[in-house]
C-alpha cells in the first residue's frame, strides 16, 4: 500500500514537473521569471524565505543591515526563478544553445592551462548562478564528454528524465558514494568531472572547516579523488550578466600528496571551501541561502551513527587536530 502511495505521488510530481516545464518554455521568458519569482517568494516563504534570511543573519551577522539582508533574498528568487526556467530549457531542448548563452571571460587561460597538463580536471562549483549549465559549456566547446557526480532523486521518473537530459549533452552521472573507478577512468581520458560539493550532506566522508566563520561539515570527496588522480581542482562560477552568463575559473588547486592523506584532505578541501565563500561574499544573491548549510554537528553524526565518515584527524572547531 505504502509502495502504490509512493509511485502515485511520484507520478504526480513528474506530470507536475513536465507540465510546468511545457508551460513555462511556452511563455514570455520575462514573464514566466516573474511569475515563479513571486511563487518562490510567496509559497515558499516558510522553506526558502525564511531560512535564507537565517543563515545570512548566521554568516553577515550585524555587518549587514536587515533590509539588505531582505534585498539579497529577493534577488536570489529572481535568479533561482530564472536558473530553473534555463533549466528547464535545456532539459527540453538539449545544449545547443548553451555555448552562446555561457561565455567564459578571459580567466578561461586558467582552464586551457590546467588542461593542458593532460591529467582531466575536477571542475568545482556551488549552488550558484546556474551550475547547472556548465557540463553542457564543456560539450558545447569540443572537450571530452565529461561527467557529474549526483545524488539520485527519491522520484525515479524524474531522476530518469534528468539523467536522459544530461546524457544529451554527453554528460554522464556518477552517484554520491560510488567507486572513484569510473571517475578515475574519466580523467586518465583527458575527461572532466564536475562536483557541486557546498552543501551539508552526512552521508559522505567530509571533515569541519570553517565556513563564513562558523564550522560546516564539508566534503572531501573533491580532495579524495584529486589526490588519487593527480588531476587539479578547477573552480568554476557563472554570473549572472543581464543576457547570459559570464563563466570564470579560478586558480587551480593541487591536492598534496604526503604521506599524512588527511592533512592532505583537510589542505585540499580548505583550499576550494574558502575559494566558495569569497566567491559568495562577492555575489551573495547568486547562492541558495535557504540550504542548511551548519545543521551537520558532531554529536549529529554520532546520533545518526555516521561518526566513522569524519576524516580521522579532523576536530570541530573547523580546523585540524
Amino acid at each position: 500500500m505504502a509502495r502504490a502511495v509512493r509511485g502515485g505521488k511520484h507520478l504526480l510530481e513528474y506530470g507536475a514537473a513536465r507540465a510546468g516545464m511545457f508551460l513555462a518554455r511556452r511563455s514570455p521568458a520575462a514573464l514566466a521569471a516573474r511569475a515563479l519569482a513571486g511563487l518562490l517568494r510567496v509559497g515558499g516563504r516558510r522553506r526558502i524565505v525564511a531560512p535564507a534570511l537565517r543563515h545570512l543573519d548566521l554568516a553577515f551577522g550585524d555587518s549587514i543591515a536587515a533590509a539588505e539582508k531582505r534585498a539579497i533574498v529577493d534577488r536570489m528568487t529572481r535568479n533561482l526563478a530564472r536558473a530553473a526556467l534555463e533549466t528547464a530549457r535545456f532539459f527540453e531542448e538539449g545544449p545547443d544553445w548553451i555555448g552562446d548563452y555561457v561565455r567564459a571571460d578571459a580567466t578561461r587561460e586558467r582552464l586551457e592551462r590546467a588542461h593542458a597538463r593532460g591529467r582531466g580536471l575536477i571542475v568545482l562549483t556551488g549552488h550558484f548562478g546556474n551550475f547547472e549549465l556548465i557540463p553542457a559549456w564543456f560539450t558545447a566547446i569540443g572537450f571530452v564528454p565529461g561527467a557529474v557526480v549526483s545524488a539520485r532523486l527519491a522520484n525515479a521518473r524524474l531522476d530518469g528524465f534528468v539523467r536522459a537530459a544530461r546524457a544529451r549533452a554527453q554528460v554522464a552521472v556518477f552517484d554520491q558514494g560510488d567507486s572513484p573507478r569510473g571517475l578515475l577512468a574519466l580523467l586518465r581520458k583527458g575527461g572532466t568531472v564536475g562536483v557541486v560539493p557546498d552543501q551539508d550532506i552526512d552521508r559522505i566522508a567530509g571533515t569541519f572547516l570553517p565556513f563564513f566563520g562558523r564550522p560546516a561539515y564539508t566534503a572531501t570527496g573533491p580532495a579524495a579523488l584529486a589526490r588519487l588522480s593527480g588531476a587539479p581542482i578547477l573552480p568554476a562560477f557563472t554570473e549572472w550578466t543581464g543576457n547570459g552568463y559570464r563563466l570564470s575559473f579560478e586558480e587551480p588547486i593541487d591536492v598534496p600528496r604526503t604521506e599524512d592523506r588527511a592533512s592532505d584532505l583537510i589542505a585540499g578541501t580548505r583550499a576550494w571551501s574558502d575559494v566558495v565563500e569569497r566567491r559568495i561574499r562577492e555575489r551573495p544573491d547568486h547562492w541558495a541561502w535557504f540550504h542548511p548549510r551548519w545543521k551537520t554537528t558532531p554529536a549529529r553524526l554520532r546520533r545518526r551513527g555516521r561518526d566513522h565518515l569524519l576524516l580521522a584527524n579532523s576536530s570541530p572547531e573547523g580546523s585540524p587536530s
